[in-house]
């Protein structure tokens, strides 16, 4: 039997999201994402497990989370 590579039992995702403009991202925004994520993944007959928070001071550079493009 040929293993498909492309298949898993789980996939882990671990990504930030910061704002373009270098406003404050509201609480709400994050919680729409989550709500969309959750809906998608029970459409689709998976699980979901975990959540998000705010980053501590200590896990990046609060004035560069990501690189300018």
């Amino acid at each position: 039997m040929e293993i498909d590579k492309e298949a898993e039992d789980a996939w882990l995702f671990r990504f930030a999201i910061e704002s373009e403009n270098d406003c404050k991202l509201e609480r709400k925004k994050a919680d729409q994402l989550m709500d969309f994520i959750t809906e998608w993944a029970e459409n689709n007959g998976c699980q979901i497990g975990g959540g998000y928070r705010a980053p501590e001071k200590d896990e990046f550079d609060p004035d560069k989370l990501f690189d300018e493009d």
